[in-house]
Protein backbone atom coordinates (compact mmCIF):
# COMPACT_ATOMS: atom_id res chain seq x y z
CA UNK A 1 0.00 0.00 0.00
CA UNK A 2 1.70 2.89 -1.20
CA UNK A 3 1.91 6.09 1.13
CA UNK A 4 -0.91 8.02 0.53
CA UNK A 5 -3.75 9.91 2.15
CA UNK A 6 -3.96 7.14 4.72
CA UNK A 7 0.53 7.37 5.37
CA UNK A 8 0.71 4.19 4.67
CA UNK A 9 3.62 2.17 2.91
CA UNK A 10 4.06 -0.75 1.24
CA UNK A 11 4.94 -3.91 3.09
CA UNK A 12 6.52 -7.38 2.55
CA UNK A 13 5.72 -10.73 3.51
CA UNK A 14 8.40 -10.67 6.22
CA UNK A 15 6.99 -7.79 7.79
CA UNK A 16 3.30 -9.91 7.70
CA UNK A 17 5.00 -12.77 9.36
CA UNK A 18 6.56 -10.16 11.66
CA UNK A 19 3.32 -9.16 12.67
CA UNK A 20 2.13 -13.05 12.92
CA UNK A 21 4.59 -13.26 16.11
CA UNK A 22 3.34 -9.97 17.70
CA UNK A 23 0.08 -10.77 18.55
CA UNK A 24 0.84 -12.37 21.76
CA UNK A 25 2.05 -10.45 24.43
CA UNK A 26 5.86 -10.23 25.45
CA UNK A 27 8.24 -7.81 27.31
CA UNK A 28 8.25 -4.44 26.50
CA UNK A 29 5.34 -5.34 23.77
CA UNK A 30 2.10 -3.69 23.95
CA UNK A 31 -0.78 -5.24 25.47
CA UNK A 32 -2.65 -7.22 23.36
CA UNK A 33 -6.34 -8.97 23.89
CA UNK A 34 -5.85 -12.10 25.37
CA UNK A 35 -9.71 -13.09 24.58
CA UNK A 36 -11.78 -12.98 21.54
CA UNK A 37 -13.36 -9.59 21.45
CA UNK A 38 -16.92 -11.67 21.65
CA UNK A 39 -15.79 -13.05 25.10
CA UNK A 40 -14.62 -9.27 26.57
CA UNK A 41 -16.96 -7.25 28.74
CA UNK A 42 -17.85 -3.85 27.19
CA UNK A 43 -15.85 -1.32 29.44
CA UNK A 44 -12.99 -4.14 28.60
CA UNK A 45 -13.09 -3.63 24.73
CA UNK A 46 -13.63 0.48 25.24
CA UNK A 47 -10.21 0.07 27.57
CA UNK A 48 -8.08 -1.74 24.73
CA UNK A 49 -9.90 0.81 21.81
CA UNK A 50 -8.86 3.45 23.71
CA UNK A 51 -5.11 2.19 24.91
CA UNK A 52 -4.53 1.36 20.99
CA UNK A 53 -6.40 4.18 19.45
CA UNK A 54 -3.66 6.57 21.47
CA UNK A 55 -0.80 4.43 20.47
CA UNK A 56 -1.78 4.50 16.98
CA UNK A 57 -1.92 8.47 16.71
CA UNK A 58 1.16 8.70 18.15
CA UNK A 59 3.25 6.73 15.91
CA UNK A 60 1.18 7.50 13.04
CA UNK A 61 0.47 11.62 13.92
CA UNK A 62 -0.52 12.28 10.27
CA UNK A 63 -2.75 8.76 9.14
CA UNK A 64 -6.30 9.64 9.13
CA UNK A 65 -8.62 7.71 11.41
CA UNK A 66 -12.23 7.30 11.41
CA UNK A 67 -13.13 4.54 13.86
CA UNK A 68 -10.96 2.12 15.71
CA UNK A 69 -12.74 -1.19 16.65
CA UNK A 70 -11.33 -4.62 17.67
CA UNK A 71 -11.26 -7.07 14.50
CA UNK A 72 -12.82 -10.55 14.45
CA UNK A 73 -9.36 -11.96 14.83
CA UNK A 74 -7.90 -12.09 18.28
CA UNK A 75 -5.22 -9.60 18.62
CA UNK A 76 -5.49 -7.09 16.42
CA UNK A 77 -7.27 -4.07 15.91
CA UNK A 78 -9.64 -2.89 12.75
CA UNK A 79 -9.03 0.54 11.96
CA UNK A 80 -11.18 2.58 9.56
CA UNK A 81 -9.66 5.21 7.34
CA UNK A 82 -12.39 6.82 5.16
CA UNK A 83 -13.25 3.99 2.80
CA UNK A 84 -10.40 1.64 3.73
CA UNK A 85 -9.80 -0.74 6.61
CA UNK A 86 -6.95 -2.08 8.13
CA UNK A 87 -6.27 -5.04 10.84
CA UNK A 88 -3.38 -3.43 12.81
CA UNK A 89 -1.45 -5.11 15.20
CA UNK A 90 -1.90 -3.87 18.95
CA UNK A 91 2.25 -2.09 18.74
CA UNK A 92 0.38 -0.35 15.81
CA UNK A 93 3.07 -0.98 13.60
CA UNK A 94 1.78 -3.58 11.38
CA UNK A 95 -0.76 -3.48 8.96
CA UNK A 96 -2.40 -5.65 6.70
CA UNK A 97 -4.82 -4.48 3.96
CA UNK A 98 -7.48 -7.00 2.86
CA UNK A 99 -10.69 -8.54 3.83
CA UNK A 100 -11.08 -10.74 6.32
CA UNK A 101 -13.28 -14.14 5.40
CA UNK A 102 -15.59 -16.35 8.39
CA UNK A 103 -14.68 -19.69 6.49
CA UNK A 104 -17.07 -21.40 8.90
CA UNK A 105 -20.02 -18.97 8.12
CA UNK A 106 -19.27 -18.63 4.57
CA UNK A 107 -19.06 -14.37 5.26
CA UNK A 108 -16.76 -11.78 3.62
CA UNK A 109 -16.47 -10.22 7.34
CA UNK A 110 -14.40 -6.90 5.90
CA UNK A 111 -17.32 -6.26 2.92
CA UNK A 112 -20.11 -6.30 5.92
CA UNK A 113 -18.09 -4.08 8.08
CA UNK A 114 -17.87 -1.60 5.11
CA UNK A 115 -21.40 -1.95 4.42
CA UNK A 116 -22.29 -0.86 8.05
CA UNK A 117 -19.63 2.32 7.93
CA UNK A 118 -21.12 3.10 4.57
CA UNK A 119 -24.72 3.70 6.00
CA UNK A 120 -26.67 6.97 5.95
CA UNK A 121 -27.86 8.90 8.96
CA UNK A 122 -30.83 9.48 7.02
CA UNK A 123 -32.60 11.93 9.91
CA UNK A 124 -30.02 13.97 8.69
CA UNK A 125 -31.08 14.01 5.24
CA UNK A 126 -31.93 17.68 3.66
CA UNK A 127 -35.70 16.43 2.26
CA UNK A 128 -36.75 19.81 1.41
CA UNK A 129 -34.36 19.30 -1.47
CA UNK A 130 -36.01 16.00 -2.75
CA UNK A 131 -39.73 15.78 -4.15
CA UNK A 132 -41.65 13.20 -1.86
CA UNK A 133 -43.97 10.97 -3.08
CA UNK A 134 -46.48 8.71 -1.00
CA UNK A 135 -48.35 5.47 -2.29
CA UNK A 136 -50.24 4.06 -0.03
CA UNK A 137 -49.74 4.52 3.73
CA UNK A 138 -46.19 5.71 2.83
CA UNK A 139 -44.99 3.25 5.73
CA UNK A 140 -41.54 2.03 3.87
CA UNK A 141 -39.49 4.99 3.44
CA UNK A 142 -36.96 5.04 0.28
CA UNK A 143 -34.38 8.39 -0.57
CA UNK A 144 -33.13 8.01 -4.48
CA UNK A 145 -30.25 9.83 -6.43
CA UNK A 146 -31.05 9.94 -10.03
CA UNK A 147 -30.61 11.75 -12.98
CA UNK A 148 -32.80 12.99 -15.51
CA UNK A 149 -31.19 11.76 -18.72
CA UNK A 150 -30.52 8.50 -16.63
CA UNK A 151 -31.47 5.56 -18.60
CA UNK A 152 -31.62 3.45 -15.63
CA UNK A 153 -33.27 5.56 -13.80
CA UNK A 154 -36.07 5.62 -15.76
CA UNK A 155 -36.59 2.01 -15.49
CA UNK A 156 -36.09 2.19 -11.87
CA UNK A 157 -38.99 5.19 -12.48
CA UNK A 158 -41.26 2.27 -13.99
CA UNK A 159 -40.86 0.23 -10.94
CA UNK A 160 -41.65 2.15 -8.42
CA UNK A 161 -45.05 3.07 -9.57
CA UNK A 162 -45.64 -0.40 -8.59
CA UNK A 163 -44.29 0.15 -5.24
CA UNK A 164 -47.04 -0.57 -2.79
CA UNK A 165 -47.18 1.71 0.62
CA UNK A 166 -44.00 3.56 0.49
CA UNK A 167 -42.71 7.08 0.99
CA UNK A 168 -40.42 7.83 -2.24
CA UNK A 169 -38.07 10.90 -1.20
CA UNK A 170 -35.59 11.28 -4.70
CA UNK A 171 -33.38 13.75 -5.06
CA UNK A 172 -32.32 14.61 -8.64
CA UNK A 173 -28.43 14.65 -9.25
CA UNK A 174 -27.25 16.13 -12.90
CA UNK A 175 -24.95 14.25 -13.30
CA UNK A 176 -24.43 13.49 -17.23
CA UNK A 177 -23.65 17.00 -18.29
CA UNK A 178 -25.11 20.46 -19.07
CA UNK A 179 -28.94 19.32 -20.08
CA UNK A 180 -29.16 17.26 -17.25
CA UNK A 181 -28.12 20.24 -15.21
CA UNK A 182 -30.79 21.90 -17.49
CA UNK A 183 -33.38 20.04 -16.36
CA UNK A 184 -33.09 19.79 -13.09
CA UNK A 185 -33.00 22.82 -12.40
CA UNK A 186 -36.60 22.98 -14.58
CA UNK A 187 -37.65 20.47 -11.90
CA UNK A 188 -36.83 21.97 -9.08
CA UNK A 189 -38.35 25.23 -10.81
CA UNK A 190 -41.45 23.53 -11.64
CA UNK A 191 -45.34 24.26 -9.71
CA UNK A 192 -45.30 20.39 -9.03
CA UNK A 193 -41.62 18.64 -9.11
CA UNK A 194 -42.94 15.49 -8.53
CA UNK A 195 -45.27 15.64 -11.68
CA UNK A 196 -42.56 17.35 -13.53
CA UNK A 197 -40.37 14.38 -12.95
CA UNK A 198 -42.50 11.73 -13.34
CA UNK A 199 -43.89 12.95 -16.91
CA UNK A 200 -40.06 13.46 -18.10
CA UNK A 201 -39.23 9.93 -16.65
CA UNK A 202 -42.03 8.14 -17.45
CA UNK A 203 -43.39 9.71 -20.94
CA UNK A 204 -40.70 11.79 -21.99
CA UNK A 205 -42.20 15.04 -21.45
CA UNK A 206 -39.87 17.65 -21.12
CA UNK A 207 -40.41 20.88 -18.42
CA UNK A 208 -41.73 23.62 -18.99
CA UNK A 209 -40.64 26.92 -17.09
CA UNK A 210 -42.70 27.72 -14.27
CA UNK A 211 -44.65 31.70 -14.66
CA UNK A 212 -43.32 31.95 -10.81
CA UNK A 213 -40.59 29.85 -9.70
CA UNK A 214 -40.04 29.73 -5.92
CA UNK A 215 -37.00 31.84 -5.25
CA UNK A 216 -33.56 30.09 -4.85
CA UNK A 217 -35.02 27.26 -6.45
CA UNK A 218 -32.59 26.43 -9.04
CA UNK A 219 -29.76 26.46 -5.66
CA UNK A 220 -31.29 23.36 -4.56
CA UNK A 221 -29.44 21.42 -7.97
CA UNK A 222 -26.25 22.77 -6.42
CA UNK A 223 -27.15 21.46 -3.20
CA UNK A 224 -28.12 18.23 -4.38
CA UNK A 225 -24.70 17.62 -5.99
CA UNK A 226 -22.72 18.47 -2.77
CA UNK A 227 -24.89 16.00 -0.45
CA UNK A 228 -24.54 13.42 -2.97
CA UNK A 229 -20.51 13.94 -2.83
CA UNK A 230 -20.98 13.97 1.28
CA UNK A 231 -22.42 10.73 0.89
CA UNK A 232 -20.16 9.11 -1.54
CA UNK A 233 -22.39 9.34 -4.17
CA UNK A 234 -21.05 9.33 -7.58
CA UNK A 235 -23.67 7.07 -9.51
CA UNK A 236 -26.98 7.15 -10.63
CA UNK A 237 -30.07 5.62 -9.29
CA UNK A 238 -28.63 5.13 -5.79
CA UNK A 239 -30.88 4.12 -3.34
CA UNK A 240 -30.85 4.43 0.27
CA UNK A 241 -33.20 2.54 2.92
CA UNK A 242 -34.65 4.14 6.29
CA UNK A 243 -31.89 2.09 8.24
CA UNK A 244 -29.34 3.85 6.32
CA UNK A 245 -28.21 1.10 3.91
CA UNK A 246 -27.12 1.87 0.26
CA UNK A 247 -27.61 0.18 -3.25
CA UNK A 248 -26.39 0.96 -6.27
CA UNK A 249 -28.34 0.57 -9.36
CA UNK A 250 -32.10 -0.33 -10.60
CA UNK A 251 -33.35 -2.95 -8.88
CA UNK A 252 -36.51 -5.30 -10.38
CA UNK A 253 -39.57 -4.98 -8.00
CA UNK A 254 -38.96 -7.91 -6.26
CA UNK A 255 -35.55 -7.13 -5.42
CA UNK A 256 -36.66 -3.89 -4.03
CA UNK A 257 -39.41 -5.44 -1.91
CA UNK A 258 -36.75 -7.39 -0.74
CA UNK A 259 -34.23 -4.76 0.13
CA UNK A 260 -36.66 -2.56 1.66
CA UNK A 261 -38.09 -5.55 4.10
CA UNK A 262 -34.62 -5.85 5.32
CA UNK A 263 -34.36 -2.08 6.73
CA UNK A 264 -35.57 -1.25 10.67
CA UNK A 265 -37.86 0.83 11.72
CA UNK A 266 -39.57 3.61 9.52
CA UNK A 267 -38.18 6.64 9.85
Amino acid sequence: MMRSTTGWRPFTVASSIALLGLCGTGAGRAATPTAKPADLSQPAKQRLIDEFSARFKAANPHTRVDRVSLSPIKGLFEVAMGKNLAYVDATARYALFGNVFDLQGNRDLTADRRAELDRVDVDALPRQLAHRVVKGNGQRVLFSFADPQCGYCKVLEQTLQQLGDATVYTFVMPLLGPESRRLARAIACAADPAATWSALMLQGLKPTPSPAPEPGCEDKVDAVEKLAASLGVSGTPTLISSDGRKQAGALTLEQLNTWLSAAGRPR
